[in-house]
């Protein structure tokens, strides 16, 4: 009887270490997520999280291209555009992200004008990747819609 009091002493307390384990996080967590939202938006939440959680160590890969999350040991992937990938386990942390179409007045000085979406075709791209978007729509929604333009480069992959 000694040693089943004894066992269920030990197993109380490995639950009170468990659970202090459970409660404070601790060791590195691995964030992929595109350059686009370095500075602005990561750091400021990082610095947060940091302070509150010391024994925390965050390993950041600020890359424009999907990675493999388990090959790469990646914990959380933050992602713009549509997710391509449906055995993800995803949730919604924000809101559109809106595209602008610009161009410098040197370029447009040799080019034909671009007078609507349509015009853009003819153009020389140079845009993000990896946003899983396969037209261009531009407002008013419906009107204006486009296959992706054939993209002479594609920003930071």
């Amino acid at each position: 009887m000694e040693v089943c009091r004894r066992v269920l002493v030990d197993l109380e307390e490995a639950d009170i270490i468990a659970g202090g384990e459970r409660s404070s996080p601790r060791g590195v967590l691995t964030i992929s997520a595109p350059p686009i939202l370095g500075e602005e938006v990561l750091r400021p939440i990082l610095d947060k999280f940091l302070k509150q959680h010391s024994s925390v160590s965050v390993r950041l890969l600020m890359l424009d291209r999907f990675v493999n999350l388990v090959d790469e040991g990646v914990d959380i992937a933050l992602r713009i555009g549509n997710l391509t990938d449906s055995t993800h386990i995803t949730t919604r942390i924000g809101g559109d992200v809106r595209r602008v179409v610009v161009a410098s007045p040197d370029y447009l000085a040799n080019r034909n004008a671009i007078r609507e979406p349509g015009d853009l075709l003819q153009h020389d791209i140079i845009a993000f990747s990896n946003f899983g978007i396969d037209s261009w729509a531009f407002s008013p929604v419906g009107q204006g819609t486009i296959p992706e333009p054939c993209i002479s480069h594609r920003g930071m992959s």
